[in-house]
C-alpha cells in the first residue's frame, strides 16, 4: 500500500456541518454534520477517489499546500488527508474491521 497525502479544505456552515473539497482533486468532495465527522468522510472520499483514478489509469497530482497555508480564509482551515491505496491496483484498505454475519 502507498500512503498518499492531499490537503483538504473544510468548509464550516451555518449549521456545524463541514463541506470538504481538495483543490488538487477537482471533483473530489465531501461532508459531514460536524467537523470529526467531515474528517472520517474525508478519507473514504479521498481513498474512493484516488483509486478510482488509478484503477483509470489517470496521473495522479502532486499535492500542493493551498497557497493560504493553514487556511484558505479565516473560517476554512486546511488539513491533511492521509490514505493508502495500491499504486499498482487502485485496491485500497479503508482500516475499518470487516463486519462478519454468521448464518445458520
Amino acid at each position: 500500500m502507498q500512503k498518499y497525502t492531499y490537503y483538504a479544505v473544510f468548509e464550516p456552515s451555518t449549521d456545524g456541518s463541514y463541506g470538504v473539497y481538495w483543490p488538487d482533486l477537482p471533483g473530489c468532495t465531501s461532508w459531514g454534520e460536524n467537523l470529526p465527522r467531515a474528517q472520517e468522510m474525508a478519507k473514504e472520499a479521498l481513498t474512493l477517489h484516488l483509486s478510482q483514478m488509478i484503477e483509470d489509469g489517470d496521473r495522479l497530482p502532486v499535492s500542493q499546500v493551498p497557497s493560504g497555508g493553514n487556511t484558505v480564509s479565516r473560517y476554512n482551515p486546511v488539513m491533511p488527508v492521509t490514505v493508502f491505496v495500491d499504486a499498482n491496483t487502485g485496491k485500497f484498505n479503508t482500516g475499518r474491521a470487516a463486519r462478519q454475519y454468521a448464518t445458520a
